[in-house]
């Protein structure tokens, strides 16, 4: 259970976040495809299969997997509200409320987050490989996100010289090594169930309100989350 005095971060108006999400995703679509392009046609025209083609379709794949899995998300949550508000709610005197269902509730939910949380890890991998495949040495090879992250970090590596390497060492220390760390803790150490409110008011109109919170480990991870 959480303390009702701490103020809470919630999306008010998720259909306008996914409209943003979107919105992002055509536009990355179409920045895949001019990268794809504007490689094979004008920076290597040697090359004459279409793995760029393929990197760039798994990484889409990725994304809209993260983003179904999130739209589950959503949904499922608006479906158990619904739920515990018919399974509790007074319709004869002194009738208990209904919450036993509550803690299965928060299990789902939390499995469906840890689905979004392996998507997202496995797109910035797939980055990682193209970001070798367009300026490795050996393109051909396979690059996880923390191997990139080391190389561009380390001096004598060629990826500390190229033009993206500030960028790839800002987002892994801000977002994606946390995201990470996270995952190797679902995988390797424990589940990270968050907890639930439920309110239940009684008077002039009967409400019930449910409010399920994220875990403590992936709010530990990330520190915007606790201001």
């Amino acid at each position: 259970m959480a303390d009702e005095k701490k103020n809470i971060i919630d999306i008010k108006d998720d259909k306008s976040e996914f409209a943003k999400i979107d919105s992002e995703f055509s536009l990355l679509n179409c920045r895949f495809m001019a990268l794809a392009m504007d490689y094979k046609h004008y920076i290597d025209s040697s090359i004459r299969d279409n793995k760029i083609y393929t990197l760039r379709d798994n990484i889409n794949y990725r994304l809209y997997s993260a983003k179904f899995h999130l739209e589950i998300l959503f949904n499922h949550i608006r479906n158990i509200e619904k739920n515990i508000e018919e399974q509790t709610i007074i319709k004869i005197p002194n009738q208990a409320p209904i919450i036993g269902y509550v803690p299965i509730y928060t299990q789902q939910i939390t499995s469906l987050f840890d689905s979004y949380v392996y998507h997202t890890v496995s797109v910035f991998d797939y980055i990682g490989t193209l970001a070798n495949y367009i300026s490795g040495q050996k393109r051909n090879n396979t690059l996880m996100w923390t191997q990139l992250a080391k190389s561009v970090r380390d001096k004598k590596n060629n990826f500390s010289q190229t033009r993206f390497s500030s960028t790839i060492d800002k987002v892994d220390r801000e977002f994606v090594g946390k995201l990470y760390d996270h995952r190797a803790l679902l995988i390797h150490r424990k589940a990270d169930l968050g907890g639930f409110n439920l309110t239940h008011s009684i008077g002039y109109e009967q409400t019930v309100t449910t409010t399920f919170f994220a875990g403590k480990s992936v709010i530990r991870c990330f520190n915007q989350l606790k201001e």
